[in-house]
């Protein structure tokens, strides 16, 4: 794990504040700070900068948006080829993903920003950001300002420059071997 990693309990804390602030009832990924590690681990990926895209895009579950009804947190869309075993959701002439548990849900994030595009860039959160959120879709220095925040909350970084994979990731190993 690498020392600007969050941990489990100040993640659980971001999720609750966020519940906290939206007033909502609703507490789906409450206690989900180790599953958060879990996955980072796995991966080889920050789980902070997951939080802060998962903040970003549905208030971590908060936002009451038709989407984390199906624990979809991260606006998926099918075309990633995410496994899901419920029927995806078509809304706004875009296809959804929808997932059965809060675990598959977060797996899907991490497993977006672990293929090859993303892998590819340079890493940073910027790099990240502009395949993730191009400009011509999103304000990138709004996304940008809220994962900085986001970072500051788990007291880690998440400035732009930050690089989110870590060095022991396999899957990061199996993509340099084929740019050689």
């Amino acid at each position: 794990m690498s020392d600007n990693w969050p941990t489990a309990y100040v993640i659980d804390a971001r999720i609750a504040t966020s519940y906290h602030n939206n007033n909502k009832k609703n507490v789906l990924l409450i206690g989900k700070g180790k599953t958060f590690l879990k996955f980072g681990r796995k991966y080889g990926i920050n789980p902070g900068f997951i939080v802060a895209l998962m903040q970003k895009e549905s208030q971590l579950g908060a936002d009451g948006s038709f989407l984390t009804h199906y624990y979809n947190f991260a606006g998926i869309t099918d075309p990633y080829g995410i496994r899901s075993t419920c029927p995806p959701v078509t809304y706004k002439n875009r296809q959804w993903a929808c997932f059965v548990t809060i675990d598959e849900a977060i797996e899907a994030v991490f497993r977006v920003i672990d293929q090859p595009n993303y892998r590819n860039s340079d890493g940073t959160v910027l790099g990240i950001t502009n395949i993730y959120s191009p400009s011509f879709e999103n304000n990138t220095n709004e996304m940008l300002k809220i994962i900085e925040i986001v970072g500051r909350q788990l007291n880690i970084h998440l400035k732009p420059e930050t690089q989110i994979y870590g060095n022991k990731s396999l899957v990061s190993k199996v993509v340099s071997r084929f740019k050689k």
